[in-house]
């Protein structure tokens, strides 16, 4: 058993993979030519999916982050499928059913932790630091989930054949991690997803600015994925320090309040830790009002 025999069975096991439910082809057509979605077809997709990946697309519509100024929540599919955009939504789907085929393999439902971290992070940095709109939100989101598809057939197949030690010998991280692009591509073609998903997984160049003065949506994703796996590998989530918004009213908005505001609307809060750092401004205002209390 070697690197080559264990790739190209991994291969394998990208090919046998499957959704874990069928679609028809009329089903496939809808998701595969938005362009063409009608309401009636969008609304026949809804009975055919698992209750776990309807409940999170209707979580994620539902988001303070979709869902300002007192808009209704969403009700049906369609809605559901309008907000997120109908060109995305079989991303959506694709991306939660794969990331759900496998509920007791550690690894996966980690490296989904990951990439929902990484999720929050990008948008939180898109919105509130670059100031992209929201309506880039949902691709900047998708980008950050399919960002390490290209290993779930790997720990697939690791777990598969945990008794093997020749397979955990020569399945380490690192060997994951030089190989998981090619599998991402493959995942995209296999499943016939948006072709910019590539981006994420082009190994030869990095697109950095998507036009003459913005970063590309994979370039924020790829930086913010880095800055997670290095919190997750020492504290086993995204540990950030920041400003953030403080009772005096001395700091508003800020990014650190802003960041942990994504990760909540996500319902991801666990994820994340933000440490507060104490501005000057802050410190002056806390000291008055604790001198006062003293005083009193």
């Amino acid at each position: 058993m070697n690197e080559t025999f264990i790739l190209e069975e991994v291969g394998k096991q990208l090919d046998a993979m499957s959704l874990g439910f069928k679609l028809s082809a009329e089903d496939m057509k809808t998701l595969d030519e938005p362009e063409q979605a009608c309401m009636g077809r969008v609304l026949d997709l809804e009975d055919k999916l698992p209750v776990t990946v309807k409940n999170e697309l209707f979580h994620v519509a539902n988001s303070p982050i979709y869902r300002k100024g007192g808009m209704e929540q969403a009700t049906d599919f369609w809605e559901v499928s309008t907000i997120l955009g109908l060109d995305n939504i079989k991303t959506y789907i694709f991306s939660s059913a794969l990331y759900g085929m496998a509920p007791k393999n550690p690894d996966i439902l980690l490296q989904k932790q990951k990439c929902l971290a990484t999720a929050g992070l990008s948008m939180a940095i898109m919105h509130n630091i670059l100031g992209f709109n929201r309506n880039i939100m949902p691709r900047v989101q998708l980008c950050a989930m399919v960002s390490e598809f290209g290993k779930i057939p790997f720990f697939l197949y690791r777990q598969k054949h945990a008794d093997d030690p020749a397979v955990g010998e020569i399945m380490t991280e690192n060997f994951i991690n030089v190989h998981h692009g090619t599998f991402g591509i493959r995942m995209v073609e296999k499943f016939n997803l948006p072709e910019y998903l590539n981006d994420l997984f082009n190994r030869k160049s990095l697109i950095f600015f998507q036009d003459a003065h913005e970063f590309s949506v994979t370039t924020i994703v790829r930086m913010a994925k880095l800055l997670v796996r290095e919190s997750f590998k020492q504290f086993g989530k995204l540990v950030l320090t920041s400003v953030v918004d403080d009772p005096h009213g001395v700091v508003f908005g800020s990014v650190g309040t802003e960041i942990q505001t994504y990760f909540d609307s996500l319902g991801i809060g666990p994820l994340l830790e933000i440490v507060p750092h104490e501005t000057e401004a802050q410190r002056c205002a806390r000291e008055k009002k604790e001198g006062k209390g003293k005083a009193s």
